[in-house]
């Protein structure tokens, strides 16, 4: 159908959110002396170094782990999957994320109670992407997107994921809509505004390719 901005937010709109409540100066950490920094800096110290003379704390150990607390587990474990990508092992980052999802039970519905499996789920549905779109697979990323965005629809990553398998396929108008919506959802998040600023040039529509960069 026709192209609209979207159902959720104007561009201007979303420009005029983009800097967040909570960087409002009551909401800003307080200043604090460097004499005071270095106080904290040299009491941490001595706990860091014992903590990572432990050694690494592998999937294997996290499988384990948190038996009272599967949702947590499994977030962990797809924490630890997408940090496995700086190794190039996206093979195995890939199969510790799928482990991650047998942890967790399927939400049947979208009540509250279901949120912290729904996010973690999300999680996981956006990390398999980026690993698909790492190998140069779009199609399967976006996939992946589209589950992230059903899992949390609130989430703006995922539609910011989505939107961005949409532009690699060439399907800018689906991609501008995804963008927006992840802009809505946080006003904060620039990389959504630069895409849409690419999106528009390329539909020939400069005015508003200018305005979102």
């Amino acid at each position: 159908g026709d192209f609209s901005a979207t159902d959720c937010i104007s561009l201007e709109e979303a420009q005029a959110r983009l800097v967040s409540s909570f960087n409002s100066e009551e909401k800003r950490t307080a200043p604090v002396e460097r004499e005071h920094l270095l106080e904290v800096y040299a009491a941490l110290t001595p706990a860091l170094l014992t903590v990572f003379e432990v050694g690494n704390f592998g999937v294997r150990d996290l499988t384990f782990s948190y038996p009272d607390d599967p949702t947590f587990r499994a977030f962990a474990m797809v924490r630890c999957g997408a940090s496995m990508r700086s190794t190039g092992d996206l093979s195995k980052s890939s199969w510790t994320v799928e482990q991650a999802k047998r942890v967790l039970r399927t939400p049947s519905s979208n009540d509250l109670e279901d949120i912290p499996e729904r996010s973690v789920l999300s999680y996981a549905a956006r990390t398999l992407g980026v690993n698909h779109a790492l190998r140069g697979d779009w199609l399967k990323a976006g996939q992946s997107f589209a589950e992230a965005q059903a899992w949390l629809p609130s989430n703006s990553s995922a539609h910011y994921l989505r939107g961005l398998s949409f532009q690699e396929e060439g399907k800018h108008r689906e991609a501008v809509d995804c963008y927006l919506k992840s802009v809505a959802l946080d006003p904060d998040f620039r990389s959504p505004m630069i895409s849409l600023g690419e999106c528009w040039a390329q539909l020939g529509d400069y005015e508003q390719a200018v305005e979102a960069c």
